[in-house]
């Protein structure tokens, strides 16, 4: 029960490192008039939505590491207690 909330956390962390490179190359980009193009700002909203969205599954599968982690403390107890 907890791997796979494990993994989907470090796929979440991976894409996020990837994601906020990506965001960091647009911005710097973006900021200079020369090599800044109509397409952009657009690129950049996407991914910034992305990154969002990411943070989000991130901070879901933590949740979901802690409630594994109340499951097995509450499997123990009862365990403990139907000795």
């Amino acid at each position: 029960l907890k791997r796979a909330p494990d993994a989907a956390l470090e796929e979440a962390q991976a894409s996020l490192i990837a994601l906020t490179s990506q965001q960091q190359d647009l911005q710097s980009a973006a900021a200079k008039p020369e090599t800044a193009s109509a397409s952009a700002q657009p690129q950049l909203t996407t991914l910034q939505h992305v990154q969002w969205n990411l943070k989000l599954r991130s901070q879901v599968a933590m949740h979901l590491i802690a409630l594994a982690g109340l499951q097995t403390e509450h499997a123990d107890k009862c365990l403990e207690l139907s000795e």
